[in-house]
């Protein structure tokens, strides 16, 4: 049976936003997407055992704001590709690190992926696999 939790906090109405499971069990990380006009890059916590939002304070320049990115969970970071502003799509790579809190790029070898929105991302072992 389907039951609406009563979350305290805030949590900001977005869509193309990506979700990732947290470092601590029950965790789940919303990055970015577009609320209204806006594009952003916030992070915030949902803790579905406190039925709870938190907004985690974090160092370092974050990437530019998007949507329509993708988040994957890897060890203790979480790694964002692509995804755009509506004005222009990116093909970077970022590391959201959960223990130091503190966004950082990562520079690639080889040849990147176009830059694109609305694609998939797998991890599998080691290697992200970029679809769409």
């Amino acid at each position: 049976m389907w039951t609406q939790p009563k979350l305290t906090g805030e949590g900001r109405v977005r869509v193309g936003h990506s979700m990732t499971a947290g470092d601590k069990p029950g965790e789940i990380w919303v990055l970015g997407g577009t609320m209204g006009a806006a594009t952003v890059l916030d992070v915030q916590i949902l803790n579905i055992e406190t039925e709870s939002w938190t907004t985690p304070l974090l160092d370092g320049a974050p990437p530019e704001a998007r949507s329509r990115h993708t988040s994957n969970k890897f060890a203790e970071f979480i790694y964002i590709f692509g995804g755009g502003d509506n004005k222009k799509l990116f093909n970077d790579v970022w590391a959201l690190d959960f223990t130091r809190r503190i966004w950082s790029p990562i520079t690639t070898t080889g040849t990147p992926p176009s830059p694109r929105w609305g694609h998939t991302a797998t991890l599998v072992d080691h290697r992200l696999f970029i679809f769409g």
